[in-house]
């Protein structure tokens, strides 16, 4: 067997293997390890990082449950972006400090009566700091 032979080297590689064996069967275990390669991770740097759209959307889908809209200013998701930028810890900075400046903030103000249905939520960054404002509405032509 490809895997009791040492074919892949080092200690750990056979202990894994070992494992990997005892788990999901012999023959499935050599042929997934025969074609094994070391993973490649590369390091996140800071022009990959911005704000997750998929974040976003969902953000967007529970504000449209009470229908309110969302914009985000280029500024503003580049600020979100800035203050969640860690190559150490990939998204999981981004997630957290799209919470802390937006998603906390908006949720007291909604509460506090600033925004209410019906109005779309624009977010700027402005001095450093995150802005929250209505979007003034769409004016529709007379039919």
């Amino acid at each position: 067997m490809l895997i009791r032979n040492g074919a892949l080297g080092g200690r750990s590689d056979s202990l894994a293997a070992a494992t990997a064996e005892a788990h999901v069967g012999g023959e499935f275990c050599s042929a997934a390890v025969a074609g094994h390669r070391e993973p490649e991770y590369h390091t996140l740097v800071r022009k990959h990082t911005r704000v997750s759209v998929c974040r976003l959307r969902r953000l967007r889908a529970r504000l449209a449950e009470r229908k309110l809209g969302l914009e985000l200013t280029e500024a503003a998701k580049e600020a979100v972006a800035e203050a969640g930028w860690d190559p150490a810890y990939g998204a999981r900075p981004l997630k957290r400090a799209l919470q802390r400046l937006v998603e906390n903030p908006l949720a007291l103000k909604l509460l506090a009566g600033e925004f209410g249905e019906g109005d779309t939520v624009r977010v700027d960054a402005r001095d450093g700091e995150l802005v929250f404002e209505k979007r003034a509405p769409v004016a529709t032509a007379a039919t």
